[in-house]
C-alpha cells in the first residue's frame, strides 16, 4: 500500500508544483475564494501538462500518457 500512496502523493505535489497558489495552508481562505473551483481547475490543467510532457508516474510505471484530445473527450 506504501507504494501507492506514494505515487498518489506525487500526483498531489505536482499540482502544488506547477500551481503553487492552490497550496491551501499558504494561499487559499476558503471563505474568501472559491477554493474548490480553483483547485479542480488546476488538476485539470495538471492532467494536461501530464499528457504532453509526461509525469514521474507515467515514467515509473513505463506508460504513454493519451494524447489532450483523447483525455478531453473522455472528460
Amino acid at each position: 500500500m506504501s507504494a501507492v500512496r506514494t505515487c498518489v502523493e506525487w500526483g498531489f505535489g505536482k499540482i502544488i508544483q506547477l500551481w503553487a497558489f492552490v497550496d491551501f495552508a499558504k494561499n487559499q481562505n476558503i471563505w474568501l475564494q472559491p477554493v474548490g473551483r480553483f483547485y479542480l481547475l488546476a488538476t485539470l490543467f495538471t492532467n494536461i501538462h501530464t499528457c504532453i510532457h509526461g509525469s514521474l508516474t507515467t515514467s515509473t510505471f513505463n506508460v504513454e500518457p493519451p494524447t489532450v484530445q483523447m483525455y478531453l473527450q473522455s472528460t
